[in-house]
């Protein structure tokens, strides 16, 4: 984490404290003038504190910036604690009224994380048999395996990381992407906004999507920038090469890295438009694409997830079972 990472952190943590002391004039400083301060005070704290934990648990990987110093420059007695206490279901309904909301919506936004991959055969990072919850044979830790980091400094162990368990090139879509993709031919569905990175969407016939952690199939050489298709990542047998010498790297966000601006924007703009926002699939711990939902301003929110999560108290309609299941069951209702 370089020193522009840090001060960026720093005035991060300030927006905190500001938006503590309900102070809009300093909270104001610390974000984007032209946001209404008044008008994200309330969410500015869950994105700051994500980001300091962020950085606090990545600190072992650049010693030589201790993150304390910018907590103790603000005069915090410790890092922020990021744990939300989860609620029960604030309702128990069924898929039919989620069918519902749908038909009567002009705009419908659908918001999925690794779940919705995992009905695919695409294990997810921390839940059971996960990457971070397995044992694996690894050089360095998984965390530092997927950074920005170990793909300048070790490439040869970044791309064999990433070919046996980032890429699942075996994965079809299954009946919750299918359902999506039919409901987004029908014109009830308008954007889906996917955490993941395999690309599934589309394959099964979705056209309107945003993929803020970029993808496996786009791939770039870093010399000359050129574009080139997954085949020249999974053939090369050590670092991928272009044909002009350049190393070919995957567009996927890695760990120290930013997501695309457009994308974010993307995003924002179809989740503040949206009158029903679905959200599947996530435990909505990653940030900052879980802070996204704070730009939600429509009717009704919806969570489909077959756990429980810190979030559920503020859904309209929690439904607790597989995406396949649930958005199939709705495709059939309001396509019958």
């Amino acid at each position: 984490m370089g020193e522009e990472a840090v001060e960026q952190l720093r005035s991060g943590l300030s927006a905190i404290l500001a938006a503590q002391r309900h102070d809009a004039a300093e909270f104001s400083r610390h974000v984007n003038p032209d946001v209404d301060p008044e008008w994200l005070i309330d969410g500015c704290q869950e994105i700051c504190v994500a980001l300091a934990a962020h950085a606090a648990t990545i600190g072992w990987q650049r010693p030589e910036v201790d993150v304390s110093n910018v907590f103790a420059s603000l005069d915090m007695v410790s890092e922020p604690d990021l744990v939300c206490t989860p609620a029960e279901a604030s309702l128990t309904m069924t898929g039919e009224q989620l069918a519902h909301w749908i038909e009567e919506s002009t705009s419908t936004v659908f918001f999925g994380g690794a779940g919705m991959s995992t009905e695919s055969g695409i294990p997810d990072f921390s839940s059971a048999g996960g990457l971070y919850t397995t044992q694996h044979d690894l050089p360095f830790p998984a965390e530092y395996m997927l950074s920005h980091s170990c793909l300048v400094e070790h490439p040869a162990e970044f791309f064999d990381f990433y070919r046996t368990y980032l890429v699942h090139p075996q994965a079809r879509p299954n009946a919750g992407h299918r359902a999506l993709a039919a409901l987004e031919r029908a014109g009830q569905v308008s954007t889906i906004i996917t955490q993941n990175i395999d690309g599934l969407h589309q394959e099964a016939g979705s056209r309107q999507v945003i993929e803020l952690h970029g993808s496996v199939h786009r791939n770039r050489c870093l010399a000359c920038g050129r574009a080139h298709p997954l085949s020249v990542i999974m053939d090369a047998p050590g670092v991928p090469r272009c044909s002009c010498g350049g190393m070919v790297r995957p567009e996927v966000v890695l760990y120290e890295e930013s997501l695309r601006s457009q994308d974010l924007d993307n995003a924002t703009t179809a989740i503040s438009t949206a009158d029903l926002l679905i959200v599947g699939g996530t435990s909505l711990n990653v940030y900052p694409a879980a802070a996204l939902l704070r730009f939600f301003r429509g009717r009704h929110l919806v969570f489909i997830n077959r756990e429980a999560t810190g979030y559920d108290r503020a859904a309209d309609l929690v439904i607790h079972d597989g995406l396949g299941k649930t958005l199939s069951a709705v495709q059939r209702a309001v396509m019958p």
